[in-house]
């Protein structure tokens, strides 16, 4: 596997997908360890399997409204975050600030935007991977930045794998998805478009304003509904990225303190493993 210089991960998408794992984990008094567990696996796994020197978790800023939200107020309201769900996040947050690696966020902002500035204003002259599943994510792969790819957790995606993907290239994913709409993050898509109709409409006009009106059901409404997703879609690349530092966290806990409330007791011995993903290289 190719050796990249930055590997930035979605938070959010491995946490989910660590929760989401087809087994369960619990302590002995029955909390759940199975996310935080799968959680740094997965991050040991995706660091070994690209060598970064720099490994960097990106995350959503809690406790600040999203401005997709002021948009759109059903924007996510398929998602259900529970409270235990929020504190094993907090604590995933905790155990990799003290095992000092670099996490990111930005008010007001998800994981995706957060991803999208570091790449497009700090590091865009850097080789970087992107670890996620999320097709938003797959804007920032561009000829602007030919060094940025995304993993999926299968495949390292380029312009053109996106391409045979989804039959449209990354520039064009914003306007494909305010056709189809996103299930994923509850935008509706333009009712009577599926994914053949847009991969058509996006070859002949390349994006979503140049399409004619009149080529879209409902005309007007539909037109107006499509480029209002795709304000949602949209990453946003000049987010104020904040470092979570010290002051984050009000916690006396240790690697150790964390890892035993979870009575993960292998990934305790094995803990140098993990402190080296915060290493320098």
């Amino acid at each position: 596997m190719k050796r990249y210089d930055i590997l930035l991960v979605d938070g959010p998408y491995l946490a989910h997908r660590s929760k989401t794992a087809p087994y369960e984990l619990t302590t002995s008094t029955g909390l759940n360890s199975k996310t935080i567990h799968n959680f740094m696996r997965s991050l040991l796994a995706v660091h070994k399997l690209f060598t970064p020197r720099v490994t960097a978790v990106c995350w959503e800023s809690y406790g600040t409204k999203s401005w997709r939200k002021d948009l759109y107020s059903d924007y996510k309201n398929n998602r259900i975050t529970s409270d235990s769900y929020v504190e094993e996040e907090r604590d995933i947050q905790l155990l990799l600030h003290l095992l000092k690696i670099k996490q990111f966020y930005a008010p007001s902002n998800e994981a995706d935007d957060v991803i999208c500035s570091l790449v497009t204003k700090y590091i865009s002259k850097r080789s970087t991977v992107i670890f996620t599943v999320d097709k938003d994510i797959m804007q920032v792969i561009t000829n602007r930045i030919p060094r940025v790819h995304v993993y999926d957790g299968k495949h390292v995606l380029d312009e053109i794998s996106v391409h045979h993907k989804f039959g449209v290239f990354p520039y064009q994913l914003c306007d494909y998805l305010s056709l189809t709409g996103d299930k994923t993050d509850n935008v509706p898509g333009v009712k009577g478009i599926g994914k053949k109709r847009a991969i058509k409409l996006l070859e002949e006009h390349n994006n979503l304003e140049s399409i004619p009106i009149d080529k879209l059901p409902h005309k007007n409404e539909s037109f107006s509904q499509a480029l209002k997703a795709k304000k949602l879609i949209t990453l946003n690349c000049s987010a104020n990225v904040k470092t979570l530092f010290d002051s984050d966290f009000s916690s006396n806990e240790t690697v150790e303190s964390i890892l035993d409330k979870y009575e993960l007791k292998v990934m305790k011995e094995n803990v140098d493993k993990y402190k080296l993903i915060g290493g320098k290289k």
